[in-house]
């Protein structure tokens, strides 16, 4: 069984800011999360929603934040997709 650990790095591009953001991340079949930082996620495989936690919800144009998850499982595919949109 294989471990993963994995950090995102969600970047605001534009000049005014953001208050809350909203990260859907896909999994190959057969991989799950074991744990998160800085978000709050929903669900443990499949499709998993992460949200921003209260001290990094706001984000100032042309700023970034982080947040990263655990995860594990011995499923074919080596990568995760990430979609990001403002909540």
């Amino acid at each position: 069984m294989g471990r993963r650990l994995h950090r995102e790095r969600d970047g605001h591009r534009g000049k005014s800011e953001i208050n809350g953001w909203i990260v859907t991340i896909a999994l190959p079949s057969g991989a799950a999360v074991t744990g998160t930082w800085n978000a709050h996620a929903s669900g443990t495989s499949g499709t998993v929603r992460s949200t921003n936690v209260s001290y990094n919800g706001r984000v100032l144009g042309r700023q970034s934040t982080e947040f990263g998850f655990q995860g594990t499982g011995t499923g074919t595919g080596t990568g995760v997709t990430a979609t990001c949109v403002t909540g």
